[in-house]
């Protein structure tokens, strides 16, 4: 019988780490982005889902429309309890201490800020990472400390169906979405000239990467769709095929992860993979394990504590796994362009992130709008402020943050692409602007640099820049990472009354 007990027990320890690290992550951006300083408050947010559902969906209650303890109470001082309580749970999941409370405690902590702040904590990963850790609660023992213990064939398949989703509807979209002009970069083999440097945060090695030559572009985008499109099926097949999906997807990570910043989300998707490693394979590089499991792992049914309760489990997981495939497959229909009217009761269950879709940069945009915030005190001499992330100058680039998350930086790429195309800037972006007219602390904390004294300025201009990678003459002799081009019909002045 083959088990995967060793990898099983890195995945609830990887899921652990995960955790610790979205929670430390998110721990030193909440002042600026949620707290009651914030810019975007969780307290005014949860108001307005109050008065939304008031005014148009009396039938829904208000655990439904945004799932999370702040509902209780939502004062600062809650907000980083909960925060202390997620990083505790996190950090007794990686160590194996209660396992199962630990899971628990770490989901509806982690779903707590995902529903109760969705401006800055709506991105993809955030989903993955909450539905990882929900299939998590399954596999973790209710004992005291972690045991290893051989998963149930259909809790693997859940977890192999997670990754074949993530991957195969990405691949999908990509194949059958066209840009503003019905232009698909990814069939005709071209996004990878664009993609380095109109990517949220691009680093040094996204610079590198953009002067590969063209060929080489060519043969990567053919290697994504045979990883995206084809190794998401070996899951479901032999034991050798399973080594090739996890060695190809996880080479297929690391590899984005050196070109571009995006959080965790790598490192989710490689630790969801470990799952297809089998403890054979294991023995035969970790000696050490062998002689540890030998004879438990030759005896796995004389010796499983968790026997018992296993019927139980299968069935659970069993219905669980029937109403995924039912769900998911409307989901599938979508990325298809053969959309079915999904029944009314689905919309109650997104809300808790537990079955998502994905389809991950299914549009290569071609331009690279950056938004750029200067304060003056007189109208005349204008001062940039600086972000700690996002491209402000020529002169700067990104540096490598794996595995950190930083929130507002992200959400200015999409605020630069919303303002180029409507003319207009997202509500929370206004909100950004009046905390920095009124010189809040916390909001500004989470700047590198702003004109200095804040109280002093009087007026804001917010201006859209088009910037392009250098090239490497660039580069070599001028020290700058970037071309720019200002689109002055994009410029704003606003007096502020400070």
């Amino acid at each position: 019988m083959i088990t995967y007990k060793f990898s099983t027990c890195v995945f609830v320890r990887g899921i652990g780490i995960l955790y610790s690290i979205a929670f430390i992550s998110l721990w030193s951006q909440c002042d600026g982005l949620f707290l009651q300083n914030g810019i975007y408050p969780i307290q005014e947010y949860l108001k307005e889902i109050l008065v939304y559902k008031e005014q148009n969906l009396e039938n829904f209650h208000t655990w439904q429309l945004a799932p999370s303890v702040f509902w209780f109470e939502d004062s600062d001082t809650m907000v980083q309890v909960v925060l202390l309580l997620g990083l505790i749970s996190s950090v007794f999941l990686i160590i194996g201490i209660t396992p199962k409370i630990s899971a628990i405690l770490s989901w509806v902590s982690y779903l707590s800020f995902c529903t109760g702040a969705p401006v800055f904590l709506n991105f993809q990963w955030d989903n993955l990472l909450l539905e990882a850790g929900f299939l998590t609660i399954f596999v973790c023992p209710t004992t005291l400390f972690y045991k290893n213990k051989n998963p149930s064939p259909i809790w693997r398949w859940l977890v192999y169906f997670l990754v074949f989703r993530l991957l195969i509807e990405s691949s999908i979209l990509k194949l059958v979405s066209s840009d503003a002009y019905g232009i698909n970069n990814w069939k005709n083999f071209t996004a990878l000239n664009y993609h380095f440097f109109t990517q949220p945060i691009p680093h040094i090695g996204s610079w590198y990467a953009h002067h590969l030559p063209e060929w080489i572009k060519k043969v990567s985008i053919f290697m994504m769709f045979i990883i995206q499109g084809i190794l998401p099926f070996f899951q479901f097949t032999t034991p050798f095929l399973k080594k090739v999906a996890f060695f190809g997807i996880t080479t297929f990570m690391i590899l984005i992860l050196l070109t571009g910043n995006y959080g965790f989300f790598n490192l989710t998707t490689i630790i969801l993979c470990f799952p297809l490693i089998d403890d054979p394979f294991i023995e035969k590089f970790y000696l050490f394990f062998k002689r540890k499991n030998k004879n438990q792992i030759k005896n796995y049914d004389k010796s499983d504590p968790f026997k018992k309760n296993r019927f139980t489990s299968q069935v659970v997981l069993f219905i669980f796994a029937g109403f995924l495939i039912f769900k998911s497959s409307f989901d599938f229909f979508d990325c298809v362009g053969l959309p079915i009217q999904k029944p009314n009761w689905f919309f109650k269950i997104d809300n808790f992130r537990i079955i998502n879709s994905y389809g991950l940069f299914r549009v290569v945009t071609t331009e690279r709008p950056e938004i750029l915030i200067e304060g003056s005190k007189d109208g005349k001499k204008w001062e940039k402020f600086y972000f700690k992330y996002k491209t402000s100058s020529e002169k700067e680039i990104s540096n490598f943050l794996f595995p950190h998350m930083p929130r507002l930086d992200w959400q200015m790429w999409f605020a630069a692409i919303q303002y180029q195309s409507s003319k207009q800037l997202p509500h929370w972006f206004i909100r950004f602007t009046n905390k920095i007219s009124i010189g809040e602390q916390d909001v500004l904390n989470l700047l590198e640099k702003y004109p200095e004294p804040i109280d002093k300025i009087k007026y804001l201009r917010i201006t859209l820049e088009k910037f392009t990678f250098s090239d490497s003459f660039d580069k070599s002799h001028l020290r700058w990472w970037w071309r720019k081009n200002k689109l002055h019909e994009y410029t704003i002045h606003m007096k502020l009354n400070n």
